[in-house]
C-alpha cells in the first residue's frame, strides 16, 4: 500500500467524481498526474457536451 494519499484510488475517484459537473476542473486533474488521467477522462467524457465548445459570442449570435 502507497504511503501518499494522492495513490489511493478510491479517494481519487470520489475527488473526481466531486467534480463531475467542472469539465475545466476535470481538464485540470487531468495534467496533474499520470495516475489521474483516466479517472478525469472518464469523469469528462461520461456525457459529451458540444454545446460547450462554441464560443459565448457564437450562441449569443446564433451561429452553429
Amino acid at each position: 500500500m502507497s504511503s501518499n494519499p494522492l495513490r489511493i484510488q478510491e479517494l481519487l475517484d470520489l475527488c473526481i467524481t466531486h467534480l463531475s459537473e467542472s469539465p475545466a476542473d476535470l481538464l485540470s486533474c487531468s495534467l496533474v498526474a499520470r495516475s489521474w488521467v483516466s479517472a478525469a477522462q472518464s469523469e469528462l467524457f461520461r456525457i459529451p457536451n458540444l454545446m460547450s465548445l462554441r464560443s459565448p459570442s457564437d450562441r449569443a449570435a446564433g451561429k452553429f
